[in-house]
């Protein structure tokens, strides 16, 4: 996992309203989240993270400024099975409730 980030933020502000949100399967197993938004608590956002062998891993990256916030992210729709080290197989993984 790799995570570079610059934060500042305003702890006395709570307005946050989605402009933009969209969420769209790439392949079989990756997919796109892109969301513009206005949240008035970020002041300065600059982030990357990068993760790999788990669940949902991918690149996303994230800015904001003074308020209006971008942020994009490029996953792997699959859950990562710790024990076996690899991604479940179809139909292997039971959520947290028992369920798919």
């Amino acid at each position: 996992m790799l995570l570079c980030s610059l934060e500042i933020y305003n702890p006395f502000s709570k307005y946050f309203k989605s402009l933009v949100s969209v969420d769209r399967p790439l392949t079989t197993n990756t997919a796109l989240s892109f969301d513009v938004c206005v949240d008035a608590s970020e002041l300065l956002v600059i982030g990357i993270d990068w993760t790999r062998r788990c669940s949902h891993a991918g690149v996303a990256v994230s800015f904001a400024l003074f308020g209006l916030s971008v942020s994009m992210e490029w996953y792997d729709t699959r859950h990562w099975n710790y024990e076996k080290h690899r991604f479940y197989l179809p139909g292997e993984y039971k959520g947290d409730f028992g369920d798919d």
